[in-house]
């Protein structure tokens, strides 16, 4: 049975692309062709219906036991095994199940500031328009991270292409450290 040995888990733009790219390059790691298998989401197969772009995630999904573990086949023998799926860190559901068929397996949480993720998710959901206004306003008060919780509350809801917020909500995905020490507890 090829199971991984290791998960990288995330917040949005915190760097798990980029990690799971150097450790696909050494030598003594294997780490599964498809970068996001999201094996764990879900106890059976991904959703049917979704919002603009899911198309494209519910068709990497990865919801058999028998196909979740030929992603790991071909590594060699002796290497560790891994994979990278940031939702990981959000789905109290897939910590549970990943715990069930792998407790030995160890987490490897990325987080980011929470604002420096918004200003990148701005940046990138809106190309034409450049940067996110209200994450570059300065500090309400000096010494703090640059930005008040009134304009990283404002850049939460300013408009994408396609007019919903090109940011998500901070709500959901600024608490990394406490889903970090959640996720944590729920795998061992």
């Amino acid at each position: 049975m090829a199971l991984p040995d290791f998960l990288v888990i995330g917040a949005p733009k915190a760097g798990t692309t980029a990690l799971h790219a150097a450790l696909a390059r050494h030598p003594d790691v294997y780490m599964s062709p498809v970068k996001e298998p999201k094996f764990f989401l879900t106890d059976g197969p991904p959703p049917d219906r979704g919002g603009p772009g899911d198309v494209q995630t519910y068709r990497e999904h990865i919801w058999r036991r028998e196909d979740y573990e030929a992603l790991f086949s071909a590594a060699p023998a002796g290497a560790l095994r891994g994979e990278s799926t940031p939702f990981y860190l959000y789905d109290r559901g897939a910590q549970r199940r990943i715990r069930a068929l792998i407790p030995e397996a160890r987490l490897i949480v990325l987080v980011r500031d929470p604002v420096e993720r918004a200003h990148v998710c701005c940046a990138e959901s809106r190309p034409r328009a450049g940067t996110c206004r209200a994450v570059s306003r300065p500090a309400s008060r000096p010494g703090s991270s640059g930005t008040s919780s009134k304009a990283r509350s404002h850049a939460s809801r300013l408009p994408g292409p396609s007019g919903k917020p090109c940011c998500p909500p901070w709500r959901r995905t600024s608490g990394c450290w406490r889903r970090s020490r959640r996720s944590i507890s729920a795998t061992g």
